[in-house]
């Protein structure tokens, strides 16, 4: 079924869910549930406006109680959450102090949740970027992963007690362009501080 849901054209890009679904377009995003003590059925469909900050093409991910997804344009990383004061969504800026690191515009995300939540974004320019985040104690740090390759890729792959994160990675070897499926190393060992 068709439903008009503003009075501007805007394709639906995603469809995810966090206290009912939650179509995002390019325009903004809505939430969308059934009528009043009713599922949700082509008759009864009732939208709501949350924000104004469309979303591009890259696949949003759940982070705890969170969708977090690129705002159209590819530069702002946003963080799509229920909030009871003004019982609505609201899409904080994830990237506000660090707009300088997605320049260039992202277009891949994945999320690895243990041993560390870090959210993975690959940049236009091949890029890998990590951000650590961690709401409830109020912690977001950006910063790029550097190498001498062009990332093209990113995926998480639950492997026991981690999350493995797997790259495709475009390289220039003896002149000619190869790609390599890779695997970010679990971390620094050390003995001692």
């Amino acid at each position: 079924f068709a439903y008009s849901i503003s009075g501007e054209y805007n394709a639906i890009e995603h469809f995810p869910t966090l206290r009912g679904i939650l179509p995002l377009t390019f325009g903004g995003g809505w939430l969308l549930a059934g009528g009043v003590e009713k599922p949700l059925t082509p008759t009864t469909p009732q939208l709501k406006d949350q924000t104004s900050f469309g979303a591009s093409n890259v696949r949003p991910v759940r982070v705890a109680n969170e969708i977090i997804y690129i705002q159209r344009g590819g530069r702002r990383v946003r963080a799509l959450g229920y909030r009871f004061d003004t019982d609505s969504y609201n899409a904080a800026d994830l990237s506000v102090f660090a707009e300088h690191i997605t320049e260039g515009g992202i277009v891949q995300m994945a999320y690895s949740q243990e041993p560390d939540p870090m959210l993975w974004l690959v940049r236009d320019d091949g890029v890998l970027v990590g951000c650590a985040i961690d709401r409830d104690q109020e912690v977001i740090g950006f910063c790029r992963l550097v190498t001498d390759g062009w990332v093209e890729s990113v995926a998480v792959i639950p492997n026991g007690d981690v999350d493995q994160v797997w790259l495709l990675v475009k390289r220039i070897v003896d002149g000619a362009t190869v790609r390599y499926v890779e695997t970010l190393e679990d971390g620094l060992q050390t003995d001692s501080c």
